[in-house]
This record gives structure tokens, C-alpha cells and sequence, in this order.
């Protein structure tokens, strides 16, 4: 059993903290720790985290980098303040490496001030993924593509970009006192930005945004954006706005 009550507070808060470590964390139970269960600090951990009990920690059971790797299966999870999987979105913490996000039992959520995509990278997120963004009065988090997103669902398996409050979607995620009961609201997160090279979305949901996505202005000659049997609405401002001229191309189709 691993259970500390720690005193400080703060981001660098967990009851096992992984710094460029890659160890198996199997069949124990981490709970009652003020922070995260397990936090992967770096994108070069990789985890093995099976058949735990991570229940009642006040963050996440496991929080990690936008790039990390690691592997989650069969853990019970329960009652800890984010009902999620982590992805730190600090200035920090970007995709620096061609990046796939897997179908987890739990929804991710990209918390601080969301994520970026670098240059000559790619995301790809596959079928039935669920990504929800933190709400915090002084944050919207959200997306920054410089390259490439690739999010292609399916109909029995869409992918769903949403507010951490939408229960709908995966599963009920906040348990924190004064955020539990609120109920998701259009710009309740950011939004999605390309800023260059391409982006394909496919059966997606986009839903409690600002802008749900916006295409920036940017110089490159290789700018195309497919959005193809994709759901976006109740977001603040525009579905989808173009912020620029120089959109090489751009197909929506049963949208």
C-alpha cells in the first residue's frame, strides 16, 4: 500500500514521482495522497502501471507528459479529485517526437494551458479516444498544431474533444469540491489551432469550446485540413474559422 498525506501543494505533488523511470507498478493500492497517484515528469518514463487500486488522490491516478509512453491496464480507479488520465500542457511539456494517443480505460485531460504540436511532429489520436480540457478561471486549455494531427474515428468509435465537466463523454471526471456538480458551457475550454502543415479530422466531436477549430494565418505551401462526418457545436465562437488567407486546402464534407 502506498499512501502518504503530503503537506506541500503544488504540481510536483505524487505519492511515486518518475523521473527518466520506466518501472512496473503492479497490484498495489495508491490512495489518500494529496497530489497524483503516479506522475511521469518526463516524456522518457514508461511505465507499466497493472492491476492497481488508485482510489481518493487528490489529483489524478496518473498524470504524464503530452509525448509520454506508457502502459495501463486492469487498475480500479476511484474518487480521486480528476477521474482522467493527466496530460501536463505547461510551457514545458510539448510533442516533441511523433506521438499516438491510445484508447486508455479512462479519458485523458490536458490540464494547465494546453498543448503543442511542434514542427516536423505528428499526433495521432485513434478511435474512441476521449480528450477533455481543464476550465480554470485564469486557463482555457486547448491544442496549438505546428504540424500535423491526425484524429480519425469511427462511427461506433468517435473521437470526442470536449469540457471536463461533459459526463457524456467517457465518464464522469470531477470530483473536486466547487467543480463536481457544473455542467459544461460553450467556452468552457480553448480551442484547436493549426498554424500549419495539415490536419484530419473524422468522426469527431468538438463540442464546449471557444473557437471550435481555427485555421491561423501561416506561410507554409502545404497547408490542407480534411474534416469529414464531424460533430462541432455548442462551442462559444466559431465551429471552424479560417483566421487567414493562405489555407491551401480545406474539405469539410457530412459535417
Amino acid at each position: 500500500t502506498i499512501s502518504c498525506n503530503v503537506a506541500p501543494s503544488g504540481w510536483d505533488v505524487a505519492a511515486i514521482k518518475l523521473n527518466m523511470a520506466s518501472p512496473r507498478i503492479e497490484n498495489n493500492i495508491i490512495s489518500q495522497n494529496e497530489g497524483d497517484g503516479v506522475w511521469g515528469v518526463d516524456s522518457q518514463s514508461c511505465p507499466v502501471i497493472i492491476g492497481n487500486v488508485m482510489e481518493n488522490n487528490g489529483r489524478f491516478p496518473y498524470c504524464h507528459p503530452p509525448a509520454g509512453r506508457f502502459i495501463y491496464q486492469g487498475n480500479v480507479v476511484k474518487g480521486n479529485g480528476y477521474q482522467a488520465i493527466g496530460i501536463q500542457g505547461r510551457d514545458d511539456c510539448r510533442i516533441d517526437r511523433d506521438t499516438i494517443w491510445k484508447k486508455e480505460e479512462l479519458p485523458y485531460l490536458v490540464v494547465w494551458y494546453g498543448i503543442t504540436v511542434d514542427e516536423g511532429k505528428i499526433l495521432v489520436i485513434v478511435p474512441g479516444v476521449v480528450v477533455k480540457f481543464m476550465d480554470m478561471s485564469y486557463y482555457k486549455a486547448g491544442l496549438l498544431i505546428k504540424e500535423n494531427m491526425v484524429a480519425n474515428g469511427t462511427k461506433d468509435k468517435p473521437i470526442v474533444f470536449t469540457s471536463m465537466y461533459d459526463d457524456s463523454a467517457g465518464s464522469k471526471t470531477i470530483n473536486l469540491e466547487g467543480f463536481k456538480d457544473r455542467i459544461p458551457y460553450p467556452g468552457s475550454w480553448g480551442e484547436i489551432v493549426f498554424v500549419g502543415g495539415r490536419g484530419t479530422l473524422t468522426n469527431c466531436y468538438v463540442r464546449y469550446g471557444g473557437n471550435g477549430l481555427r485555421l491561423q494565418n501561416n506561410d507554409s505551401a502545404d497547408n490542407r485540413y480534411v474534416i469529414r462526418n464531424s460533430d462541432i457545436r455548442y462551442n462559444s465562437a466559431a465551429g471552424v474559422t479560417n483566421a487567414g488567407s493562405a489555407c491551401n486546402e480545406l474539405v469539410m464534407e457530412g459535417c
